[in-house]
């Protein structure tokens, strides 16, 4: 073999070489990118379904809250028309508050699951939840240092605290539905 042929092999050795080095580092920084991303993808899932979980039991207690306001409205309602009733409330007013589900109050450190949108929103449904049942208390506490004020008022103003309340339900609802059918 003459010196230029050796110096050629030798020169395609190296360069070889060179090309196997950077194939070997391309694949070192490849392979753990990719290893990363299938584990972010695995944990976006794991959080979609714990969104779509909680939303479920969220959308339920929800509903329920729904069926209570509407009860509650059907009974004011029917209240609101009797004239010449005791001006004393019945135990019936104090009952009209609405209790907040454990699944709402037990879950509020995992709301950011369900987005910025719902999360705070159900947040700000549960304080109008609580002005709600502050309201009903007032009326009753009201009605025993009042009590020449009307019942029947008295529940006409029950049928308004119900219907500021109920649109904030629906919208609460349509929004955790969503997450939970999506």
């Amino acid at each position: 073999m003459t010196n230029e042929a050796i110096t050629f092999d030798a020169t395609l050795a190296q360069a070889f070489a060179a090309i196997v080095a950077l194939v070997l580092s391309f694949l070192a920084i490849l392979v753990p990118a990719i290893q990363q991303a299938a584990r972010n993808k695995r944990e976006d899932q794991e959080q979609k379904i714990k969104a779509k979980c909680l939303a479920t039991s969220i959308r339920f207690s929800l509903h329920d809250i729904q069926v209570v306001l509407g009860k509650t409205r059907i009974l004011a309602t029917g209240q609101s028309f009797l004239t010449g009733t005791p001006n004393a409330l019945p135990v019936e007013y104090q009952y009209s508050k609405v209790e907040i589900p454990a699944t709402l109050l037990g879950s509020l450190d995992q709301f950011y699951l369900l987005g910025e949108i719902v999360g705070p929103m159900l947040l700000r449904f549960i304080a109008v939840l609580e002005s709600y049942n502050q309201a009903v208390d007032l009326q009753v506490n009201q009605s025993f240092t009042d009590p020449t004020f009307p019942v029947a008022d008295r529940w006409k103003r029950l049928i308004g605290f119900i219907q500021d309340v109920e649109p904030k339900v629906v919208e609460a609802l349509k929004s955790v539905s969503a997450i939970a059918d999506s």
